[in-house]
């Protein structure tokens, strides 16, 4: 998918199988945003396989295909954001969703005006340019190296795929290399201003970065834990004592 420019007019694909819901995004967003639909899974991935729409509001309980398939197929081919949208808000569920690819949810019922400020805000986000830091950043006693302008990393000399979400994360800890960043800190930038009490974002983030960066992602020596200062991204393997969690 291309990357979002803020000088088009973006498109958001809405897969829930309620009209009603439908309609309230279609209004909360048109005035801004191509809005493209699909009353189900299967009508999902195709409309977003034919539309390449630059988000995706998913429904979890649809018929056909629920919106955890539709988005383990998204995942298996794409980065483009998703929003999930659940009637559950409990942190074990919301948390699984954001393990399974999710880059944020929202709980129904909703209000417009949140919708569209968190649609706007992730838009912005993803296509968000890095004009004001530097184009390179080693790390990890050169085993990590990011070029912040074409969004790209590569791993102990191969190039590694990150979501754009675990991508924002990884610069925000790169930006301060070698000295611990606040969970605070990290739900600000990364997430933005709304987020101030996520904090179970940072944590599962965190361990699906490690995930892909780290040869032992269980005892993690790239991205550490500083108890009460927050993750750091170490300039030197074996510089920083690891600690498993803030």
């Amino acid at each position: 998918m291309g990357r979002y420019d803020p000088m088009a007019r973006p498109r958001v694909l809405v897969v829930d199988d309620d009209p009603v819901t439908r309609f309230v995004i279609r209004e909360a967003l048109s005035t801004e945003v191509d809005v493209l639909e699909a009353g189900d899974g299967r009508e999902g991935l195709r409309t977003f396989f034919s539309g390449r729409p630059d988000l995706v509001l998913l429904d979890i309980v649809m018929p056909e295909m629920d919106g955890r398939q539709v988005l383990s197929r998204i995942r298996e081919l794409a980065d483009t954001p998703v929003i999930m949208l659940t009637v559950r808000d409990e942190s074990s569920e919301v948390v699984r969703h954001l393990e399974e690819g999710a880059d944020e949810y929202l709980t129904k019922p909703f209000r417009p005006q949140e919708l569209a400020a968190r649609v706007h805000a992730l838009l912005r986000r993803a296509g968000r340019a890095s004009d004001q830091v530097e184009r390179r950043i080693e790390a990890a006693s050169g085993q990590i190296v990011l070029d912040l302008h074409a969004q790209r990393l590569w791993v102990r000399g191969e190039e590694v795929s990150l979501a754009p979400t675990e991508f924002r994360l990884l610069t925000c800890l790169a930006r301060e290399v070698g000295r611990p960043v606040s969970t605070a800190q990290i739900l600000r930038q990364v997430w933005g201003p709304g987020y101030a009490g996520e904090t179970g974002y940072v944590k599962t983030y965190v361990r699906r970065l490690r995930q892909k960066i780290e040869q032992e992602p269980e005892s993690p020596r790239i991205v550490v834990a500083r108890r009460g200062l927050g993750y750091m991204l170490v300039e030197r393997v074996g510089a920083a004592r690891p600690v498993g969690d803030v």
